[in-house]
């Protein structure tokens, strides 16, 4: 368990601070500069069952922050396996995160990734700017996306400068987006493939471009 601190500058394979095969419990604190060569460049949770991380307390007394933590590879701060699962209760910010050759600024996902009352703030990724979650159960609710970047002008076949969504289940609840930016030439809010989803009560800030992709589900 962690409830206060600074974790700066750590670096690792899978997560460059913490690679959780078990419970692992973050109450506060701010990691900062962390690198990750393979995935999360904070915290790896791992491909098993056993494996959940909880980030968060929603209680207005303590906030965890992620800031500036970098992945070679995918999940700018957090990485979520398979079997695993990443709960964040809220009380947590993601600022200037990112990927650095793939998918999700802030956080991957491919198992179960439950978020309510968290800020993602200038995060930025190839493909979901803020997070990515593919063959996952995701749940967003109550969280803001400020100034995040899908960075992929070569293509335009990729993007989500918020959230990227393939082959998942999601439930998108009363979210808020500002000044998404997708580098892409496509004029497309929403698509839709391969997936099930509820997403509604979402405020979209003025200051989106017309070409932007907020969500890309596939």
């Amino acid at each position: 368990k962690i409830y206060d601190g600074k974790f700066s500058f750590n670096k690792g394979d899978r997560g460059g601070f913490i690679y959780n095969l078990r419970i692992c419990k973050i109450y506060g604190g701010s990691f900062e500069s962390n690198y990750s060569a393979i995935g999360g460049g904070t915290i790896y949770t791992s491909n098993t069952e056993t494996a959940i991380t909880y980030i968060g307390a929603n209680t207005g007394t303590n906030t965890v922050f992620f800031n500036s933590n970098k992945s070679r590879s995918v999940g700018g701060a957090l990485y979520g396996g398979a079997k695993g699962t990443v709960v964040i209760y809220g009380d947590t910010e993601f600022t200037g995160n990112f990927s650095q050759k793939s998918h999700g600024g802030a956080i991957y996902a491919c198992g179960v990734l439950l978020i309510s009352n968290a800020d993602f703030k200038d995060s930025s990724a190839k493909n979901g700017g803020a997070i990515y979650c593919e063959g996952s159960n995701c749940t967003i609710t109550n969280s803001k996306f400020y100034d995040n970047v899908q960075d992929n002008p070569s293509t335009n076949y990729c993007g989500g400068g918020a959230i990227y969504l393939i082959d998942s289940n999601a439930n998108i609840q009363n979210c808020e987006f500002i000044n998404i930016i997708v580098h892409l030439f496509m004029q497309r809010l929403f698509i839709l493939r391969n997936i099930k989803n509820i997403i509604n009560k979402l405020k979209i800030g003025k200051n989106i471009k017309l070409n932007s992709v907020i969500l890309m589900i596939e």
